[in-house]
């Protein structure tokens, strides 16, 4: 079941197994290659290892399956970033602040882009807009716990 697959992924994830992890991932997309959740699972874990290659044809399978999916667009965007492509990061983050656009990490990574390649107007404008949500987010928090 591929769910399960992807829920033990998580859990395995959470206890830093990270190899069992990856594993449960690619077994859950095995049995379902356009099973998103997983697609976007491997991506970000493989990401973190900090295995761009990989991390990246990952990110963009999930996102030619699903183009409306934010989370793919970031995860791209921050590869790209890592890979040393900072105006392709721009291009595919900038996809993923349209349809979400209260992601401070997002808006961070595209602040990092514009920063790589010396657009330091639109890099304040990402932190002004960064540290908007942050705040939007903080006041959330500090209202439902009062």
């Amino acid at each position: 079941n591929p769910l399960a697959l992807q829920i033990s992924g998580l859990s395995l994830e959470r206890l830093e197994r990270e190899a069992e992890a990856e594993i449960a991932f690619r077994q859950a997309i095995a049995l379902n290659p356009i099973y998103m959740d997983a697609l976007i699972s491997l991506g970000q874990l493989l990401s973190r290892q900090e295995r761009w290659d990989e991390a990246e044809a990952v990110l963009r399978q999930a996102i030619e399956i699903e183009p409306q999916q934010a989370v793919g667009w970031a995860g791209l965007g921050k590869v790209l970033l890592h890979q040393g492509q900072p105006e392709a990061a721009i291009t595919e983050l900038v996809k993923a602040v349209k349809i979400c656009p209260n992601s401070p990490d997002w808006w961070q990574h595209l602040e990092d882009a514009f920063g790589a390649i010396a657009k330091p107007e639109k890099a304040r404008m990402c932190r002004v807009y960064r540290l908007a949500y942050q705040s939007q987010h903080q006041e959330a928090v500090e209202a439902f716990l009062a």
